[in-house]
């Protein structure tokens, strides 16, 4: 019986808590870089050429770059929660100042990466943006969760690449 009990808690640490958050540090060679207003999407008039994922403490920066050059690329997202072993994703809640005017507006950016067979990267980014509140409403100084849940979609990004193999 022992045995039994032994097999089965070994059978279940391989399964029972999922696979382990996988590995997206790299550089990927864009193949697809398409965006909207949360309509139609588009190709971009300027595509990223590459996308980088970079090791942060809470997981990835994806940066978006014009050349291979690292000096060339720009910080897109922070990807903080693995998804079951196949990407990571982004669930960013913020408030955001009026551009020096006594407003403030409410922004949720949504995103997930994925990669499959290790070298198809795929993103997704959608952006949700309020209309603009008073300084001294109480969604600009602690705002409900739920508001961020009604808020209308402002724009969405979609870019597909293949990881770069390094030597």
């Amino acid at each position: 019986m022992r045995r039994g009990c032994e097999l089965l808690f070994v059978a279940c640490l391989g399964g029972c808590w999922g696979k382990a958050a996988i590995d997206m540090t790299g550089t990927y060679h864009v193949t697809s870089h398409v965006a909207s207003a949360c309509t139609d999407d588009m190709p971009v008039a300027t595509p990223a050429q590459y996308v980088r994922f970079v090791s942060s403490a809470g997981g990835y920066t994806m940066q978006v770059c014009s050349s291979i050059d690292a000096n060339t690329c720009s910080d897109v997202a922070e990807l903080t929660d693995p998804i079951d072993g196949d990407g990571w994703r982004q669930n960013e809640r913020t408030v955001v100042d009026g551009l020096g005017m006594d407003t403030c507006q409410l922004e949720l950016v949504e995103g997930t990466a994925y990669l499959d067979d290790d070298t198809w990267l795929t993103v997704d980014i959608t952006t949700y943006r309020s209309a603009p509140f008073d300084r001294s409403a109480p969604e600009c100084a602690d705002p409900p969760d739920e508001r961020f849940d009604e808020l209308p979609c402002e724009s969405h990004v979609k870019i597909s690449a293949t990881q770069l193999t390094t030597l």
